[in-house]
C-alpha cells in the first residue's frame, strides 16, 4: 500500500504559491496605505491653508478707516462736542517693501484673529510678522481707538492707544507653521504692487492677493492663492 503525504517538491511548489500571494497582498496594502498618507497630508495641508487663508481675507474685507473730515460732530447734554478723527501715527494698512524684521502686514480691522473675552468688540490693531528660519507666521492684536478730539472754549484734549509692541514682547503669538513663503499683493491703477502704505498713498487698494506656499512633512511645497476685494476703498 501507498504511504499518504507530500513530496518535497509539492511543499516548495505550495510555499512558493503562498509567498507569492502574501507579497502582493502585502506590495498592496503598503502602495494604499502609502496613498492614504498622502491624500491625507494634503487633505491637512489644503484646510490649514484655507483656514488661513480664510482668515486673512475676512480681516482685509472687514478693514476699518475713518473718512476724512466726514465724520458728525457729536452734540452731548454737556458744552463739550467730541469728534472722532484718524490717528495720524498708525497706518489702517501697511505693507513695506522691505520687510525690515518680517513685518509683512499691518492694518485695522473689525475681524479679530481670534476672540478675545477681554477685547470683544473692534476695530484691532493687527501686525502679522513671518519668520522664514522657522516657517510660521505671527500676529500681534490689540485694540484700536482713533484719537478722540474734545472742544470747548478752552478745552481741547486728546488721547492715543499706543501701538503694536516690539516683535520682542510676548504680545506675538504664532498663527500658522510649515509656512515656507507668504507673498502679499496689492492691486490699483491696473496693476498688482508688492507694498502698500496708506500714510504715502492716502488710500486702500482695491483688492488684495494671498499666496501661500506651504511644505508638508514629506517636505513637498503646494502654493495657494487667493484675491480679496477691499470693500471700504
Amino acid at each position: 500500500m501507498r504511504k499518504t503525504g507530500f513530496t518535497l517538491i509539492e511543499i516548495i511548489i505550495a510555499l512558493t504559491i503562498v509567498f507569492t500571494i502574501l507579497s502582493v497582498a502585502y506590495a498592496t496594502y503598503f502602495a494604499t496605505f502609502s496613498s492614504v498618507e498622502q491624500c491625507r497630508t494634503k487633505i491637512d495641508t489644503a484646510y490649514q491653508a484655507r483656514t488661513l487663508l480664510a482668515k486673512l481675507s475676512r480681516q482685509i474685507r472687514c478693514i476699518y478707516r475713518i473718512p476724512d473730515n466726514n465724520l458728525p460732530v457729536i452734540e452731548p447734554k454737556s458744552d463739550i462736542r467730541t469728534r472722532i478723527i484718524p490717528n495720524a501715527s498708525y497706518s489702517f494698512l501697511e505693507a513695506p517693501a522691505d520687510k525690515n524684521n518680517g513685518y509683512i502686514l499691518s492694518l485695522v480691522t473689525t475681524a479679530a484673529v481670534f476672540n478675545d473675552k477681554l477685547l470683544p468688540h473692534g476695530p484691532f490693531q493687527v501686525v502679522y510678522k513671518y519668520d522664514p528660519d522657522l516657517e510660521t507666521l505671527f500676529y500681534s492684536q490689540k485694540k484700536y481707538l482713533p484719537i478722540t478730539e474734545n472742544r470747548s472754549d478752552s478745552l481741547q484734549q486728546g488721547f492715543n492707544l499706543p501701538l503694536i509692541n516690539d516683535a520682542t514682547d510676548e504680545s506675538w503669538f504664532p498663527l500658522a507653521k510649515n509656512i515656507s513663503r507668504i507673498d502679499l499683493y496689492f492691486y490699483d491703477d491696473g496693476k498688482w504692487l508688492s507694498h502698500w502704505s496708506y500714510n504715502e498713498k492716502l488710500q486702500l487698494p482695491k483688492a488684495v492677493k494671498i499666496e501661500l506656499t506651504l511644505e508638508n512633512i514629506n517636505s513637498n511645497s503646494t502654493t495657494f492663492t487667493t484675491s480679496v476685494f477691499v470693500n471700504c476703498s
